[in-house]
């Protein structure tokens, strides 16, 4: 590692122990969550040395785990490892979302570590004492309510019960935003430093399109569902058909943003899914998306505008 190197490592290291301690002590940690990974992205770009990002990646974690223990090495587990393989994907020029899926992997496969080494728990039986905790207080508070509340609390304990079938659904989501959004950042700031990211830019959002091959799986699965009625295939086809469901819903937003960018009405538009999404209109959304899987309307749109 050279002198140059060895001093932005430095400077680097420092700033993730910054972030770390903010972390740790709980100070914005969903934001701090954000921004941990980066030190490593910007250092990887900049050194360009799959060796040099390595050592970076292993003086976090010797560092976080001196001042934080157990729950320090659990932090750059995840978050650490997270900016590692973004980092190295920019260097590689990996595509975009190769880039991203690599990073979410790492993500939801670092959560059950977390929560074992956290709780002494596997998901499993954290998601059941959690939903069983929230279920006692919801049953505590609907006893304190009048009969006219029965409706609501069940409601809500159905809500939980969805929830902790989901579980998995949730993870994956809230790795995808979380890699989602420290990607998108550290690109920001790369600009700001005068690095050009073109390499490594972001993909353009009219290309990101789910085929209409994923609609056979869906239907697959809602036969297997019916006819085996395996709890444990149960399970799993629930959150396989949720995951493509949302990127239908996904796809159907991207037209209709495209729809209202093709007249010069973006702001129009995200009002427009907004409100849909609040007032439980996303099936709308998702036929527009798996209608735009087989006549392929963004193209269009992209042409008009």
């Amino acid at each position: 590692m050279k002198i140059r190197s060895l001093t932005n490592a430095a400077v680097m290291l420092s700033m993730y122990m910054l972030l770390f301690v903010l972390y740790n002590i709980g100070v914005f940690p969903t934001i701090m969550s954000i921004l941990l990974p980066i030190p490593i992205i910007i250092y990887s770009v900049t050194v360009g040395r799959i060796r040099d990002i390595l050592l970076l990646f292993i003086g976090c974690f010797c560092g976080t785990f001196l001042f934080g223990s157990i729950y320090g090495v659990i932090t750059t587990l995840n978050y650490g490892v997270m900016g590692t393989i973004i980092g190295i994907g920019m260097v590689k020029s990996w595509p975009y979302w190769q880039r991203i899926l690599n990073a979410v992997i790492i993500s939801v496969l670092s959560f059950p570590i977390t929560i074992y080494f956290v709780s002494g728990l596997n998901v499993k039986e954290s998601v059941t004492q959690m939903t069983g905790e929230i279920e006692v207080m919801i049953q505590s508070i609907a006893n304190t309510l009048p009969s006219d509340y029965t409706a609501i609390i069940e409601e809500l304990q159905r809500s939980i019960d969805l929830m902790a079938t989901l579980f998995p659904t949730i993870v994956i989501l809230m790795g995808t935003m979380s890699v989602f959004l420290s990607d998108t950042v550290a690109i920001l700031i790369l600009k700001k430093l005068g690095i050009s990211p073109l390499k490594f830019k972001k993909q353009n959002i009219h290309n990101i399109q789910v085929g209409p091959t994923l609609i056979i799986v869906l239907v697959i699965g809602q036969l297997i569902k019916t006819v085996l009625s395996i709890p444990t295939v149960d399970y799993i086809l629930i959150n396989v058909m949720a995951i493509i469901n949302m990127l239908y819903v996904l796809q159907g937003i991207i037209v209709v943003l495209l729809y209202f960018k093709s007249r010069s009405k973006i702001g129009l538009g995200i009002l427009t899914v907004i409100l849909m999404l609040l007032l439980g209109f996303s099936i709308f959304i998702e036929m527009l998306g798996i209608m735009d899987a087989f006549f392929n309307y963004r193209d269009k749109l992209v042409l008009e505008n």
